[in-house]
């Protein structure tokens, strides 16, 4: 009460509590109508998507050489048994990639679940055996020149993904690459003079490149796509 006023009779007070109680009741209307779900429910909201994305790359470049020469110019070689020249490579590779997503939320409206994979073998180089230069190569048995070319070579490539829910959408996909470009090369030249019982030239490549690729997709709901490309390139001169 002011100053000089009664205190048993608070009118003014009386009044400004009803307006205090009236605020009140409309700041608790007001939060609970902000936390009120779409539609007059009082849950919280749901997140609209579930996402998982994943993804692999594996990649080999390789040049392999293998030389086996004679390179004499102007002198004379004198073998009193077997010769042989031989350039052989046997190298292995294996470039192998795998990725999966799984979207499983429970609280979203719709989950998406992507994966991919990529895998490449790229081998080039050579095997040569030669006699490059020679005045003269007398061989008293035989002679054999040999360039061989073995090894496995294995591309994989593989995708999964999964997604939970009726409008759960899962994607996935792979791709496998081989490439070999190779040579090899047996060859005698250059030689004023070459004797021997038997000669031989021989160039093989009994290499095996193998390149699988695989997706898997699977969902509940709206769609589920998988797809996988495997491709071999090779060359052997």
């Amino acid at each position: 009460a002011a100053p000089g006023t009664d205190s048993s009779a608070p009118a003014s007070t009386t009044d400004l509590g009803s307006k205090l109680e009236g605020l009140s009741g409309q700041v608790t209307q007001l939060t609970q109508d902000a936390g009120a779900a779409p539609g007059g429910g009082s849950g919280s909201q749901q997140s609209k998507a579930g996402v998982a994305i994943s993804g692999a790359v594996a990649v080999n470049m390789v040049s392999d050489f293998a030389q086996a020469y004679v390179n004499a110019a102007g002198m004379k070689i004198t073998i009193g048994g077997d010769a042989k020249v031989e350039a052989q490579n046997g190298t292995h590779t294996l470039a192998l990639s795998g990725s999966a997503a799984l979207a499983q939320s429970d609280s979203a409206k719709s989950n998406v679940g992507v994966a991919g994979a990529y895998s490449m073998n790229m081998l080039g180089g050579e095997a040569r055996a030669q006699v490059l230069a020679v005045g003269e190569l007398v061989v008293a048995a035989d002679l054999a020149l040999a360039a061989r070319r073995t090894g496995v070579a294995v591309t994989i490539a593989a995708g999964m993904a999964g997604a939970k829910g009726q409008k759960g959408v899962a994607v996935a996909g792979s791709a496998a690459v081989g490439v070999a470009d190779y040579a090899n090369i047996a060859l005698l030249g250059n030689a004023a003079k070459v004797s021997a019982r038997d000669v031989t030239l021989e160039a093989r490549d009994l290499s095996v490149l193998a390149t699988v690729a695989g997706a898997v997709a699977s969902s509940d709901g709206k769609a589920g796509v998988g797809a996988a490309v495997a491709v071999n390139v090779s060359t052997s001169k």
